[in-house]
Formats: C-alpha cells, structure tokens, sequence
C-alpha cells in the first residue's frame, strides 16, 4: 500500500483490532478495553501489538478509517488501496468511490456481500479468510451437543458409587459371565450424535462450521434461510449414473482428493440432490477373485468418511447428508460392463 492510503475497515467489533494495531490515533480507552478482552489468551497485548507491526512493516503506522453504513463507505473510500469487510455491500458503486482500491478482504469464507466479477474486471484482489471465532463458536456447540446426549452436565466429577447414587443413579454390577460391562451406572436415556437429527436456522458461516463437523459425527442435516444454497453440482454424463439423476461434483479431479492422496481414478465424488454422496468405483474383468464390493474394507469406509468430511472442510458446503456408495462394474463374456450400485455402505 501506498504510504498515505488510509485502510477503509467495516466497524466490526473484531476488526476494531486493526486499527488499535495499526492506527496510532486509537483511543486509549479503546485499546485498554481491547487488552482486557483478550487478556486471558493475551496477556501481554502490548508485545502483542509490537510483533504484528514488526510483521506487517510498512503497513504501520497506518491511518484505519471505520465505517458503519454503505454511505460511510463510499465517503471514506477515496483515495484508499485496500478495503475491509465483514456484511457490507461492495458493487460497482463502491468500486467507483475507491477507485484507486487494489484489494478488497472479507472478513469471512464467503465473498457473497462482494461483486467479485466487479473487482476482478477492474483489477482488484477479493481476499476471504476463515474465522477462528466461527471455528470456535462450532466447537462449542458441538461440546454441548456431546454434554446433553452423554448427560455429561450431570455427570460431570461424579465418578464414585456414592456420587452416583446421590443423583439417583443406583450402581449394579453385571453378570461379566454373559455381558459386557457397558454403562455401569446405569444411567438411561443417553443418546448418539450419529443418526439424529440437526436443525439450523440461518445457515450464515457460523452455520456451515457447525454443519461440517455434524456431519463428521453422522447427523442429518437440515437447515432453514431466505436463500437457498446453490446447487452443487454440475452435470457430466456418468455411465450408469446419469439416469439416476447423478452428476459428478466439477471440476475437483484432485482437489479434495489429494487431501487424503486418494486415488481418483478408481472413486468420485457426486451428489443426489442435497445428499453429498462419495462414490467408490470398483471395477474387474470377473468375479473369479471375487465381486468388486469385497474390496471395501472398514479401513476403506473410514478413508472414504475422512475424505468427505475434508471435501466439505475444503469448499464450505453443506449438504442435507452425507453417504458413502459403491459402484461395481464387471465385465462380461461379450466385453461389456455390467453395473452395480450399492448404496450407504458406510
């Protein structure tokens, strides 16, 4: 950037931090306020600040101009390289106002609020990152998903007999010669992440971090906003698959693959409907050494559920389920294939 181009920053409540590191007209009050927020993982916020700016180098000291409204924007916009910003609309109006902008950062995963074919016509970087705070947000709520299905909130410090007892639950051994020993406490009514049901209402980024690990955990998910997600998929005629209304999910020939060195020549990745399905594609010249759908191990269901789960990591989609298919092809006497498929091996 320029060494007089001001830093145009929506007024998010953690972008505030850029101008407190980068802006030395910060108020003092506000950096103090801001060293008591993150004073538990932070407590030294000063060395903090010092070892970002010795990072960012030029981009320090650095004029940071908050904003709150789209006219406020457009105000502050001249004579500004670069942009941040969180909900506010960036389109060929804005793109006017800043026309010396070089980048534009969304503080998100999802540049949606952004005319990205705007920026990119007239030269101008759009930026996305992933919230750590999201990431944390998700996390919790999958601990207290985890806390109520395992009673967990009850439970938690009582391990002994008496302890046990007091909240009612009565130890009794089990016969070992017959049982396992499964649930000593005997304590009813504990559930499974896996086969239940999600809801989520506003499928915003927070959402889909949610909605990600749900569905490493086997739930089913359904969500509800003004906007559909779009559809995920891009038709290309599959043998075999075509007719039954599948697509393969283009172009990733290596992409998410990749993550897991998956060879993708033998697998592909589809989806029926708003059910993200990974499709394992075996094929053999007969069955002499038995049917293509022996090959799939536990081993390979569990490589296959990684991979969907990373694929999902990767492009920040969401999906009602998530289902693992085989598809066996066997050639005949006559040199053609004979197609199987075998749905929700895993």
């Amino acid at each position: 950037m320029p060494a007089n181009s001001a830093l145009v920053v929506e007024d998010d409540r953690f972008l505030r931090v850029v101008g407190i590191v980068l802006d030395p007209n910060t108020s003092p009050e506000r950096t103090a306020a801001y060293a008591d927020f993150f004073a538990h993982d932070e407590p030294d916020f000063d060395g903090y600040c010092r070892r970002v700016r010795a990072r960012v180098r030029r981009l320090f000291p650095r004029e940071v101009r908050l904003v709150e409204t789209q006219s406020e924007m457009r105000a502050a916009l001249p004579g500004s390289s670069a942009l941040v910003v969180e909900s506010l609309r960036v389109g060929k109006e804005e793109l006017a106002a800043g026309s010396e902008l070089r980048v534009v950062q969304k503080f998100g995963l999802s540049p949606r609020n952004i005319d990205t074919a705007a920026c990119a016509a007239q030269g101008i970087k759009v930026l996305t990152i992933r919230r750590r705070a999201n990431i944390a947000c998700a996390e919790l709520a999958i601990a207290l998903m985890l806390t109520l299905a395992k009673k967990l909130h009850r439970l938690f410090g009582r391990i002994g007999v008496g302890e046990l007892r007091e909240l009612g639950y009565a130890y009794k051994p089990f016969d070992r010669r017959h049982t396992p020993n499964s649930n000593w406490p005997r304590i009813s009514g504990l559930r499974t992440l896996n086969g239940a049901t999600l809801g989520i209402i506003g499928l915003g980024e927070i959402g889909r971090e949610i909605a990600i690990r749900a569905a490493s955990f086997g739930m089913r998910i359904l969500y509800y906003q003004r906007t559909p997600l779009p559809a995920a998929t891009t038709p290309v005629d599959v043998t075999g698959l075509s007719g039954a209304g599948f697509g393969l999910v283009a172009p990733d020939r290596g992409g998410a693959a990749r993550l897991l060195r998956y060879d993708v020549s033998t697998g592909a990745v589809a989806a029926e409907r708003q059910v993200l399905v990974i499709c394992e594609v075996k094929t053999r010249s007969s069955t002499q050494y038995g049917s293509p759908f022996e090959a799939i191990t536990r081993g390979k269901r569990a490589r296959l559920r990684r991979l969907a789960v990373r694929w999902l990591v990767a492009h920040g989609l969401l999906f009602d389920e998530v289902r693992i298919d085989v598809i066996g092809l066997v050639r005949d006497e006559s040199g053609h294939y004979q197609i199987e498929h075998v749905r929700g091996v895993g």
